[in-house]
């Protein structure tokens, strides 16, 4: 759940401008300005997000396993353009929009 959260494209402009460095220092800790919920199973879009989270872990985990057998790595590009990824991502910023509507990116 916090996993997905945290890299859900939607707030993915919420973290760029919470980690802008000012004249003294860089914004460590921009997660604390991020009122996210506790996991509660009883909450739909919660127990989604989860579900969701498992998936692109799974989804990834084949990744990895497959570019190993190719003598490759996999990086983060590999996974934001891997089409069986996209429906997971898809599902992903669908549910953090209904649990942190005022944080995320305005949809196009």
């Amino acid at each position: 759940y916090l996993a997905a959260v945290l890299n859900a494209g939607c707030l993915l402009a919420f973290f760029q401008e919470a980690c802008q460095p000012t004249d003294r220092t860089f914004m460590l800790l921009p997660v604390q300005n991020l009122p996210i919920p506790s996991y509660a199973a009883a909450n739909a879009h919660h127990a989604n997000l989860a579900a969701q989270s498992q998936l692109a872990h799974q989804r990834v985990a084949e990744m990895v396993a497959e570019r190993q057998a190719l003598g490759r790595r996999i990086n983060r590009n590999d996974v934001l353009r891997d089409r069986a990824m996209q429906p997971i991502l898809a599902s992903i910023d669908e549910s953090v929009r209904a649990i942190l509507p005022d944080y995320c990116a305005p949809l196009p």
